[in-house]
């Protein structure tokens, strides 16, 4: 039996696994990204617009701590190739809001489909005993992070209960 790692330990482990993870999904899925034309500041752009739905150039330099001046050539180049428009604001006449075209929202959706493709690829090489204890950490993680989100260092997630398998019942 390994022996139990001290909580600091353990979770810069986790953190390392992670990252060698994240490592063998990138590298059964490299092809469509370097087939990409566009730059890693302008795929970040696609990317958070696809996860706000829209948004202004202001707020868009804030979240991706671009400068404000940098942001107009990127959408300028984002907008010749057809992967987002820019509507006037109905609320400010001097400001304009950007979105997502269907050519920019289907990229970052096969892109996304992409990484989803390969973790499937990864996840049908385990057993289901090993698939119910991974997806049983997921559910704590994903509690861990939605009590951090919501500023409570303090609680602990709580445990579930396993049997001595370690699989919860």
């Amino acid at each position: 039996m390994e022996q139990e790692l001290p909580k600091q330990e353990l979770i810069d482990h986790i953190i390392a696994l992670q990252r060698d993870l994240l490592r063998v999904f990138r590298e059964g899925s490299t092809s469509m990204w370097l087939e990409l034309d566009i730059t890693m500041a302008q795929l970040r752009i696609l990317f958070y617009l696809s996860a706000v739905g829209c948004s202004t150039p202001g707020e868009i330099a804030s979240a991706l701590s671009i400068a404000r001046s940098a942001v107009t050539p990127l959408l300028d180049r984002l907008s010749r190739r057809k992967m987002l428009v820019r509507k006037l604001d109905s609320s400010d006449r001097r400001s304009f809001k950007v979105r997502l075209t269907e050519k920019g929202a289907s990229l970052t959706e096969r892109l996304r489909d992409e990484q989803w493709s390969r973790m499937r690829e990864v996840l049908e090489h385990m057993e289901l005993r090993d698939l119910t204890l991974l997806e049983q950490g997921f559910v704590r993680a994903h509690r861990a992070a939605e009590v951090s989100k919501c500023g409570n260092e303090m609680h602990q997630v709580q445990a579930l209960p396993t049997t001595e398998e370690g699989v919860a019942n």
